[in-house]
């Protein structure tokens, strides 16, 4: 019976495949080598403020489109202080998300500019 169950389960399998390998570190994105000090340099100088590039990229347009649908929500509340709250918010909300997505570049050069450093 447990012959059985490991034929089924091989007989999915299809004849010629291979299990995956782990890659080798030199094929790996990054900085070239595993020293420390490199990894620090290349977290520092290219991923993070290209992380925090592309989170101004996207949150600018998102709050702008927000502060639109702030502002019609705003207009079209006729004294109605249930949608005129709500307005509010979405506007608070949107400049607030605004503020942080410009201020991330900042922060980021901020902590490592502090001596944030990797260590092994």
């Amino acid at each position: 019976m447990l012959w059985l169950g490991v034929q089924v389960a091989f007989a999915s399998v299809p004849l010629g495949t291979v299990a995956p390998t782990i890659p080798e570190i030199s094929t790996l994105p990054g900085p070239k080598g595993t020293n420390v000090s490199e990894a620090n340099q290349y977290l520092k100088e290219q991923f993070l403020p290209n992380i925090a590039m592309t989170v101004i990229k996207i949150a600018i347009p998102l709050a702008v489109v927000f502060l639109i649908f702030g502002a019609i929500q705003f207009l079209t509340s006729f004294g109605s202080d249930d949608k005129l709250s709500l307005a509010k918010k979405t506007l608070a909300f949107a400049l607030a998300g605004l503020i942080i997505s410009l201020l991330s570049y900042a922060i980021v050069q901020l902590i490592f500019f502090t001596g944030f450093k990797i260590t092994q």
